[in-house]
C-alpha cells in the first residue's frame, strides 16, 4: 500500500469518528475539513468532498447538498448505521481502524 493509500484510508476514519462522536451524527464538510486539519490531514475541500463521496458509495454515511447563495452547494454528512459500526471498530475495506477512545 502507498503512503498516499494510508493517509487516505486514516482520513475515512477519521470522518467516521468524528461523525459518531457528534450528537446527531451530522457535519458539515467545513468541520469535517477542520477536524482533519486539527488531526494532521490538512487537504482541500475537493479531496474531502472525494472522501465523502466514496464514503457515501461504501453506504457508510449520506450526503445531502444544500444549494448555497452564491450557487454552489454546501455538504452536510450523516453517519449511517454502517458506518457507525466502522467508527467503532468493523473492519472496512479503505478504512483505517481508528485507535479506540479512552
Amino acid at each position: 500500500m502507498s503512503f498516499i493509500d494510508t493517509l487516505r484510508e486514516d482520513r475515512r476514519g477519521v470522518i467516521l469518528c468524528a461523525l459518531d462522536e457528534m450528537g446527531g451524527n451530522r457535519l458539515a464538510e467545513g468541520s469535517v475539513k477542520s477536524v482533519l486539519a486539527s488531526l494532521g490531514h490538512v487537504v482541500g475541500g475537493d479531496v474531502v468532498r472525494t472522501d465523502l463521496e466514496w464514503l457515501q458509495q461504501q453506504g457508510l454515511l449520506r450526503v445531502e447538498r444544500v444549494p448555497a447563495g452564491d450557487g454552489g452547494e454546501h455538504w452536510l454528512a450523516q453517519l449511517l448505521e454502517a458506518g457507525q459500526d466502522v467508527a467503532r471498530g468493523v473492519r472496512h475495506p479503505g478504512v483505517k481502524r481508528q485507535a479506540p477512545k479512552r
